[in-house]
């Protein structure tokens, strides 16, 4: 007799045939500095902020909805609750000679990030991207780094994993997240391990008590941005006629525009009205996205490494490589 999850599959819809849509876990936004502190310098063209794929692609999201009904109870059944994540170890995949992805290992008690992946996997067999991509199966990660030379990778894992200092967050939903084009990705739905719901990232988070979740309520994303676009005066043309506190439009590491901004208003009302009415570009609740975060958040000084250390120089002279979700 077929398996009582597996007849609520038709209804879920079957996987993308991109990773127009994923599903991810990720650390909240104040965990994030040290992470976008290596990120900015070595990862082009970011989709998503800090987070550990757990299914891409994953279905359409007109199916979150019916996913997230079916796969809350099962989870809380598989690892109890929320549970710790820590980010230690540094590793690399070496996808080519001249192609290898840094990223940190999370690791959490009684690995169940890995039992939490397989629950997802088991409702969603046909989303097996990351189950099948190597001979071992899914392999928990959080990407920080892209070089394109085997020497170079090695030597930067060894300064890297000299100056990271190891950060532990509570677990508390996992997100489904989709994006259109090249902007990066939005949450729609996250699914809580918690009784109380109060998430971090989508259309249902709420501020706290503190000045960065008060800016980032003031903040939109301002996505599909054309060449001519990509500067923080035509951020302002853009969104003319409300009160402005802010841009930023975001860049890659070589210093080119990652073609989406920030714009942040005095208020919660100007950024709300701003929304509703500008309908030249794509404008979102920042808090829904997955990156970039606030102005001035999403770039640091490069990391003071040891002597000899590598420089991602050769990075910016090298053919990008068509990658996953960064």
């Amino acid at each position: 007799m077929e398996a009582p999850e597996m007849q609520l599959l038709p209804k879920h819809g079957t996987k993308l045939d991109n990773d127009a849509t994923v599903l991810v876990a990720m650390p909240p936004r104040n965990f994030w500095p040290p992470l976008t502190a290596i990120r900015c310098h070595h990862l082009h063209n970011v989709r998503c902020g800090p987070h550990i794929t757990l299914l891409d692609p994953f279905v359409a999201p007109s199916h979150f909805s019916s996913a997230a009904d079916y796969i809350k109870p099962r989870l809380l059944q598989a690892v109890g609750g929320p549970f710790n994540v820590t980010l230690s170890k540094l590793q690399f995949f070496q996808h080519s000679a001249e192609h290898q992805t840094v990223w940190i290992q999370p690791d959490s008690e009684d690995d169940k990030l890995s039992k939490l992946q397989a629950v997802l996997y088991k409702g969603f067999p046909q989303c097996d991207d990351v189950n099948t991509m190597s001979n071992k199966g899914f392999t928990a990660h959080l990407s920080i780094a892209k070089f394109y030379n085997l020497a170079e990778t090695k030597s930067a894992l060894l300064q890297l994993q000299r100056i990271w200092k190891p950060i532990t967050w509570e677990l508390t939903e996992i997100y489904m997240a989709h994006r259109l084009d090249n902007d990066t990705f939005q949450v729609l739905q996250a699914v809580s391990l918690v009784p109380v719901e109060q998430p971090q990232f989508g259309p249902a988070w709420q501020p706290g008590d503190n000045q960065e979740d008060l800016r980032l309520a003031c903040s939109l994303f301002v996505g599909h941005l054309n060449h001519d676009e990509d500067t923080v005066e035509a951020l302002k043309v853009i969104c003319s006629g409300y009160d402005v506190k802010c841009c930023e439009v975001v860049k890659n590491p070589d210093g080119t525009s990652r073609h989406v901004g920030i714009v942040e208003f005095v208020s919660v009302d100007e950024a709300t009205k701003a929304k509703s009415t500008i309908k030249t570009h794509r404008v979102l609740p920042l808090c829904t996205m997955t990156w970039p975060t606030i102005v001035g958040a999403n770039w640091y000084p490069k990391p003071e490494l040891p002597a000899n250390s590598p420089t991602t120089q050769q990075n910016k002279t090298k053919k990008k490589k068509k990658g996953r979700l960064q």
